[in-house]
């Protein structure tokens, strides 16, 4: 605070020394600064009295610019061409300022009293007026010191005041607190030191921020280092994140894909499983209706009638030839005997029960003759429309386990594999074999 006071101090100095303060043309200024530029009066330059006329000035005038003129003065150097020119400069201001009556007169009391003094603030202005720029800059700074220099002072003295009256106030109150005499410590104030003036501490503080310049230099490079190492890993973990999205989003896809293979995979095995036993039921279908023509074909020329004892001892011969667990037994030895299955399996179950004999050739003829012809058995898919045969019980049970239970359209297919039934019949037989099944089950609990 004291020093900023003394700053304003200062200021109202420099305000009060302006010129225009007090009054002061530019004329009568460089009037002051032509007096001390020319060595003698103004009147002895132009050799006139100080009395002359305007007319004598300017008659003098014109003879003497004829004689220092810097075109009618031979210059050796450039140096006499500068003093002749700068000599004819002041003669022309000379006759201008004894040409103007005001500044003529201030000329002559100029003569009379001087120029101001250094008692003048305009002495001071002109000084200043006529420094070199590195003169008005030491000024400056010189001013700029004693100022500051001042002001520091004048803080210290009124710091410490300001520290004694505390110790002596803090001395009070201990002395009542102990009723006795005590001393407190005064803390002194720092003293204000040439060092600390403004054109000292500048160039320190500006030297130590150049050595530090480096220091900061490697300081921001390390910090540019690590903000970049910390990107650089941030960038790291956002593509390892984003590898590891990709990589779990291709294993998903993988696996959709594989499951997918897996159905179309197991519906094609399905189809083909499907589309074998269709054939194999188709082929079954087809084998047993050639052998139902084949039987029927050969039914058409079967022997009918009372078996000839030639033919019983033929059908013991067979029944021996083919035993029991032979496959299509009775198929064989009705083909080898040109028989009905029927008839023959009939005939040797008589034969074993011992209900026919063999009787001689004679009564045998005779029996023959007079027996009439056995009445030819009617199937059961006749009897009933139910009734299915081999070949059909056979191909609804290939068709049943061909076919499986979870198609929608299950029975459709079995009808169309089971030739000569419809859907309803095929349906109404399973019901049935499941309906005998369940019966003997129960019966055999």
């Amino acid at each position: 605070m004291a020093a900023s006071r003394w700053v304003l101090v200062a200021l109202a100095v420099v305000c009060i020394s302006v010129p225009g303060a007090q009054g002061w043309t530019q004329a009568e200024l460089d009037l002051y600064d032509l007096v001390e530029e020319v060595p003698t009066t103004f009147y002895e330059l132009l050799d006139l009295e100080q009395d002359a006329s305007a007319s004598a000035i300017r008659k003098a005038f014109r003879a003497k610019s004829l004689t220092m003129h810097p075109d009618k003065v031979e210059s050796e150097s450039a140096e006499a061409a500068a003093e002749a020119e700068k000599r004819f400069r002041q003669l022309v201001s000379v006759a201008g300022v004894l040409k103007d009556s005001d500044l003529r007169k201030e000329y002559n009391r100029i003569l009379v009293e001087g120029l101001p003094s250094w008692r003048n603030p305009l002495y001071y202005y002109r000084a200043s007026a006529k420094l070199g720029l590195s003169q008005v800059i030491g000024l400056v700074l010189l001013f700029g010191c004693v100022v500051q220099y001042v002001g520091a002072w004048g803080t210290y003295f009124e710091r410490s005041m300001a520290l004694r009256e505390l110790a002596e106030r803090e001395n009070e109150r201990a002395n009542k607190r102990s009723k006795g005499k005590t001393s407190v410590v005064v803390h002194q104030a720092p003293k204000p030191r040439i060092l600390d003036l403004f054109v000292f501490s500048i160039p320190v503080a500006l030297f130590r921020s150049l050595a530090a310049i480096p220091t900061q230099m490697k300081q921001h490079r390390e910090e540019q280092q690590r903000v970049q190492a910390e990107q650089l890993e941030a960038q790291q973990e956002a593509e390892e994140e984003e590898e590891a999205r990709e990589e779990a989003a291709r294993e998903a896809r993988e696996k959709k894909e594989k499951r997918k293979r897996a159905k179309q995979e197991e519906a094609r095995v399905r189809e083909e499983k499907y589309r074998e036993s269709l054939r194999a039921s188709t082929l079954l279908s087809v084998q047993a209706g050639k052998r139902t023509k084949a039987a029927s074909a050969s039914n058409a020329s079967l022997l009918t009638g009372p078996f000839s004892e030639a033919e019983l001892r033929t059908l013991t011969q067979l029944v021996t030839k083919f035993p029991s667990g032979t496959s299509d037994r009775w198929q064989k030895i009705a083909g080898e005997m040109n028989r009905k299955v029927a008839d023959v399996t009939s005939q040797a179950a008589q034969l074993k029960s011992g209900a026919l004999r063999f009787a001689p050739s004679s009564s045998v003829a005779g029996t023959a003759a007079e027996t009439p012809p056995a009445p030819v058995a009617v199937t059961a898919s006749a009897a009933s429309p139910e009734a299915f045969t081999q070949e059909q019980q056979r191909a609804l049970e290939d068709a049943l386990r061909a076919v499986p239970s979870s198609d929608s359209e299950r029975w459709d297919k079995i009808a169309q594999l089971v030739k000569g039934k419809s859907k309803a019949d095929c349906i109404a037989r399973y019901k049935a074999i499941v309906a005998k099944l369940k019966s003997k089950r129960a019966s055999a609990n």
